[in-house]
């Protein structure tokens, strides 16, 4: 308490940090902090320090610059309980929930009025925040399983190789697509294939074997664990090629196809493997796994909502879908790209120049049939068309 006083008693440039945080003006604070004329962790008459201040502006890079300066991500002095998950959960930013989770914030905090950062999130109809809360793995439940005796673990794998793990399990990275991207971006990490795919099995069995059992959690991991297995397959059936990039790449071209079946044209490869995995879920007699099967029955192969928006609709809520764009390649959410004639729309420019060489072939079946299209967003709001030429000129 005496050492919690003493952070609100602030000096000048303090106060006038604080000010500065409303003005968006981040820059300056962090000169000031690292100066030493403010204290990183100094509070204001609310009990909120810097980073619970810039959380609630949802600024991810100066609530990393705060924290890698030694920001405290479990500030407990704000007079109503409130935390910096909870302002970012309210804010709606969930690569900021993303981040202070990382760095150890608490998801099971509540308020004076016993109020979780989740249940914030939900009032405010923000579900991706919700999905990452509750679904999220720390750093350590990874590394826990890759060296089971710390550094004295009969194999010690590189930093890149957990952070790869730990972003696999505690994003919404389903699509077996991003997977497969996301690997590719990371040479180093392809050599360790078996032993991602041992850790997140783990991962997987404890989730609805622990005392607590979280269905959700389980089937988001076993969808990773799908993904990762059909992936060592495509692998395997091409163990003469010593090139494992180029092997991925084929693989990720191989698997976003594009086929017309039954007069629809749609990406039915990445289809069948995201249905084929969840039809084998092993844990039947759960809910999810019941809710599963009741929602894909519904689907209408080629219109929306396709096989995986539906999969997300049951895993994260279909608000969460409702509200975001997913990449027709990669099903990121929140995808600004499209294509300006068929508006099938893309998370970057890199997915949209990875799909061009297939997608211009059927580009014009798309956009005959747009009310139908299973790849657009759900509004056009925001979205950046950009022309097939644009894509040309680019690559």
């Amino acid at each position: 308490m005496a050492f919690t006083n003493e952070l609100r008693q602030l000096n000048c440039d303090e106060e006038k940090a604080f000010l500065m945080v409303i003005e968006e003006r981040y820059d300056e604070i962090i000169r000031l902090i690292d100066d030493g004329r403010v204290r990183v962790n100094c509070l204001d008459k609310s009990g909120m320090n810097l980073l619970d201040q810039g959380s609630h502006k949802g600024d991810v890079n100066f609530v990393q610059k705060l924290i890698d300066r030694g920001a405290n991500v479990d500030n407990r002095a704000q007079n109503d309980g409130f935390t910096c998950l909870m302002f970012a959960a309210l804010r709606g930013n969930p690569d900021l929930c993303d981040l202070l989770l990382t760095h150890g914030a608490r998801a099971h905090a509540v308020t004076k009025m016993n109020k979780t950062a989740t249940e914030m999130a939900a009032l405010v109809n923000n579900h991706e925040c919700v999905s990452i809360i509750n679904s999220y793995i720390s750093r350590d439940d990874v590394n826990s399983i890759l060296h089971p005796q710390g550094k004295e673990s009969r194999e010690v794998f590189p930093d890149e190789l957990v952070d790869f793990i730990h972003l696999l399990t505690r994003r919404h990275l389903i699509h077996p697509i991003l997977i497969s991207i996301e690997l590719y971006n990371r040479p180093d990490c392809i050599q360790y294939l078996k032993k991602i795919i041992y850790v997140v099995d783990m991962l997987f069995e404890r989730q609805l074997r622990s005392k607590e059992p979280n269905e959700v959690l389980s089937m988001k991991l076993w969808f990773v664990l799908g993904g990762l297995r059909k992936l060592d397959e495509f692998i395997k059936s091409r163990s003469l090629e010593s090139d494992l990039q180029k092997v991925l790449k084929g693989y990720i071209r191989a698997l976003s196809a594009w086929k017309t079946v039954d007069g629809v044209i749609r990406r039915c490869f990445v289809e069948r493997v995201l249905f084929s995995t969840s039809l084998g879920f092993p844990y039947k007699h759960s809910l999810i796994f019941k809710a599963m099967g009741r929602s894909l029955k519904e689907v209408s192969p080629g219109r929306f909502p396709n096989v995986f928006t539906v999969i997300c609709s049951v895993l994260f809520g279909q608000r969460f879908v409702v509200t975001s764009g997913f990449c027709s390649l990669c099903g990121k959410p929140k995808s600004d790209f499209g294509c300006s004639k068929c508006k099938v729309i893309y998370c970057s420019s890199n997915c949209q120049k990875l799909d061009w060489k297939t997608h211009k072939t059927v580009c014009d079946q798309l956009q005959s049939n747009l009310e139908l299209n299973a790849y657009k967003r759900p509004t056009e709001h925001g979205v950046q068309y950009i022309s097939g030429d644009d894509v040309k000129s680019s690559q």
